[in-house]
């Protein structure tokens, strides 16, 4: 019998020591107290920029909420920028943009901050694109140029999906003209060109879907056939 009680012990001490183990790491915070929260940044959407960044989100109805903090590169760069609660859309969604970020891939941690609270943090991730990305970019390449029954023929060498094309040359009563060439087009007629004339093009890039900056390179200075 007295065996029986010293297991039945041993075992209940076991189980005391497991369980207040449990709690060591969160003990400490019951001393702190409640912390309150602001309401947290939410539906977070982001759109590359040229050196900067466009950030939109929902504001929560809470009062409290007065700015927007955002941290980057590890918070080796912040910013607070307040919020004009009068460019709210109907649904409570607002944006701003996100000046002299350098060019790179980085994840910022965003933060509601009002009367001296701050929210819990959400992460959004975002490319900022410049002089590096700048350097890779080329004008879209042409085949050929070619000229049958007075009309100018250009053909491109392959469909650029991100670029747009605008060529710059002489019509036929020697005034200068625009012509858009658009991603899909792989071979661009010209009837009123000059013949023998100069032209050139801008090829303009969006470096990824829904960016709010493009990069623009020009092409050296070629001539129509006669």
């Amino acid at each position: 019998m007295k065996i029986h009680y010293f297991l039945l012990f041993t075992l209940f001490n076991i189980l005391f020591c497991s369980c207040s183990g449990m709690y060591d790491n969160v003990y400490p915070f019951y001393n702190e107290g409640e912390t309150n929260y602001i309401a947290k940044v939410d539906s977070v959407s982001t759109k590359a920029g040229k050196n900067r960044v466009q950030i939109t989100w929902m504001v929560n109805t809470d009062p409290r909420i007065k700015n927007l903090h955002v941290t980057w590169n590890d918070r080796a760069n912040e910013a607070t920028i307040p919020i004009d609660f009068s460019r709210l859309d109907k649904n409570r969604y607002y944006s701003i943009i996100l000046d002299s970020v350098e060019e790179g891939n980085h994840i910022f941690n965003l933060f509601h901050t009002g009367n001296g609270d701050m929210s819990v943090s959400t992460e959004a991730e975002a490319t900022s694109y410049g002089d590096q990305y700048q350097a890779t970019l080329a004008p879209r390449s042409i085949r050929s140029v070619t000229v049958q029954e007075g009309k100018v023929t250009i053909v491109w060498r392959a469909v650029v999906e991100n670029c747009v094309v605008v060529i710059t040359y002489s019509n036929v009563e020697g005034i200068t003209t625009k012509r858009s060439v658009n991603p899909s087009e792989i071979a661009t007629v010209i009837e009123d060109a000059r013949l023998g004339s100069s032209f050139s093009y801008v090829s303009t890039y969006l470096p990824e879907e829904g960016a709010i900056d493009d990069f623009s390179v020009v092409s050296e200075t070629m001539y129509f056939p006669e």
